[in-house]
Order: C-alpha cells, then structure tokens, then sequence
C-alpha cells in the first residue's frame, strides 16, 4: 500500500530571503562569495544546455588523462539505466541481505562477520569504522 505524500511550499518573503543571504554572506571571503556565483553560473547553464556542459566535461576529463565512464557520456538517461535494471534481482538481493541480517551475518567493507544469535551489536574484535558501518 503507498501513500503519496503533498509537499506545499510557501515562497519566502524576499526580506527574509535577503536577510538569510546576508547572514551567511557576511562570514565569507570574497573569493568564496565568487565560487558560489560562478557555480551557481554553471549549474544554470548546464540545466540550460546540458551537451555543452557534457563536452566541456569530456575535455577536461581528457585533458587530465581521466577517462569518463561510457555510461555517463552515452545517449541513454539515468531514467534508462534504472529502468533495465531487473527488480527481481533487486528483490532477491534484499531478501537475502535481511535474511543474513536477521541470522547475525554481516558485510561491511568486504569483510563478513557473524555476529551471532543473539546479535553481539558491540563487535568487539572489529575496527571502529566497520562498527561505525554496524550501526
């Protein structure tokens, strides 16, 4: 059963919105102040013109010897990519991700540890980040 969720928003009043502008601003550096424009500047023209801001991308990827993945570069849209990717295998995976979960089994950082029954959540013999990844 889903539930679709409405979101109304309320546009900010352009005081309010100066005023907020003015209070995060006021700690920044100009060269920061500068960073923000021009990012803001090329996010607006990449919505704008979203090939051009793929062949600028591609050039500098190129320049610094990385190359793009295919993937991102191709004529297919995300949209296409999630769509071919089977939910069945999606279904299955988690099936056997919680199953592994509710038996104790845990896989973070390519390490699995079975943990037990009843789950020991301390895991004391583990590092910190594969318990930071635990919980």
């Amino acid at each position: 059963m889903s539930s679709d969720l409405l979101v109304v928003t309320t546009p900010m009043p352009p005081l309010r919105h100066a005023g907020l502008l003015w209070h995060t601003a006021r700690y920044l550096r100009p060269s920061q102040i500068a960073s923000r424009l021009r990012l803001r500047l090329q996010a607006t023209l990449h919505r704008m013109a979203p090939s051009a801001a793929q062949r600028r991308y591609a050039r500098l990827a190129e320049r610094s010897g990385l190359r793009p993945p295919s993937v991102l570069w191709g004529r297919r849209s995300v949209d296409a990519l999630a769509r071919d990717l089977s939910a069945d295998e999606d279904l299955n995976r988690s099936r056997r991700r919680a199953g592994a979960a509710r038996s104790g089994h845990f896989t973070f950082l390519s390490e699995a540890v079975d943990l037990g029954r009843p789950i020991a959540w301390e895991a004391p013999h583990q590092s910190q980040l594969w318990r930071y990844h635990l919980h």
